[in-house]
């Protein structure tokens, strides 16, 4: 037995229409950030442990971070990332 195809209705075709032509303007809200916890900072960042992630948040320059109750902490990605390419350097 074949399948009928869904059809809209004409008010239901108008409504969809008004829907699309907000679709730009909602393509250019900000995107969510996205989180990472210590583990995955770590990982990110290449580093050998949550020590060394420690060591780094007690220099002046270290990575940013988002402390949302007095254990944890967590990091923008995004701010990882700006922070990392921060410390580049061109000499070996």
């Amino acid at each position: 037995m074949a399948k009928s195809i869904p059809t809209l209705s004409s008010l239901e075709l108008e409504s969809a229409r008004e829907e699309f032509k907000e679709l730009p303007r909602l393509l250019e809200l900000p995107k969510a950030q996205r989180f990472l916890n210590s583990d995955e900072a770590v990982s990110f960042l290449g580093l050998r442990s949550k020590s060394a992630l420690a060591y780094l948040h007690a220099q002046p320059d270290g990575p940013p971070f988002v402390r949302l109750t007095a254990r944890r902490r967590v990091y923008a990605l995004v701010d990882l990332m700006a922070w990392a390419e921060s410390r580049k350097t061109s000499t070996k």
